[in-house]
């Protein structure tokens, strides 16, 4: 009886969490809409792709607070995986065209492609062959992950290479890998250890999901950073 009380009162902090990290995302949004015009154009892909990720977070939200969650969980069994799923390629996509766009040379462009292209099909493939919509699609949330940790270290690699020097290496996208590497980092060690704390306990694993929401809100502050002090006009 104690422990269902405490995994109560951890569910009722977790969910408020979950909610203060969706609405993470308002502020850069409310930023990046006001400078809009000074935004470069990788910038620009971002702001699109967290719009798309807070339209969908909305949504969830709404029909989790009108009980819809729970009905189509009980015909289907798969609402939240199919959330989740089309939340990671939305932002595999975005963060990957962020850096075509952010590139110059066809090289590096066509590296990120590779790996995004690569990465999608792994993360597809798992989903309609492998793990399915009836389980927690653990292996496309490695794949995501560790692609955003190449897509950040690819780009500090570039700028530690004096063959391959950008234009403006201590830019936005320099904070914007920093802030990358970090969130996949972490939530990829989340991942990692979640199938380890759902066979220990729920409440282990729910507080494993707490640990990623707060790494993306922190995700979102760096977005909100970049946003407001972007100064270059875009070509």
């Amino acid at each position: 009886m104690l422990f269902h009380g405490r995994m109560d009162s951890v569910e009722k902090y977790l969910n408020i969490l979950f909610e203060v990290s969706a609405w993470s995302a308002l502020p850069p949004l409310v930023a990046g809409l006001l400078r809009w015009s000074k935004l470069e154009r990788y910038l620009r892909i971002l702001f699109v792709m967290l719009f798309i990720q807070s339209l969908m977070e909305l949504i969830n939200i709404i029909l989790g607070r009108n009980g819809y969650h729970q009905l189509w969980h009980d015909r289907f069994g798969y609402y939240t995986h199919l959330f989740h799923n089309l939340d990671s390629l939305i932002m595999l996509t975005g963060i990957s065209a962020s850096y075509v766009y952010y590139y110059t040379t066809i090289k590096a462009r066509k590296t990120v492609m590779a790996v995004n292209a690569v990465a999608i099909f792994l993360m597809v493939f798992n989903l309609v062959f492998w793990q399915g919509l009836h389980a927690i699609n653990t292996y496309s949330v490695v794949v995501l992950n560790l692609s955003g940790i190449f897509f950040a270290l690819y780009h500090f690699y570039n700028y530690i290479n004096p063959r391959n020097l950008l234009s403006s290496p201590l830019d936005n996208m320099f904070i914007v890998s920093c802030g990358l590497l970090f969130m996949f980092a972490s939530t990829l060690l989340v991942a990692l250890v979640y199938e380890m704390f759902l066979q220990t306990h729920e409440l282990f694993a729910l507080q494993a999901f707490a640990f990623q929401s707060f790494f993306s809100l922190t995700f979102n502050f760096v977005l909100l950073i970049v946003f407001s002090w972007s100064t270059t006009t875009p070509k």
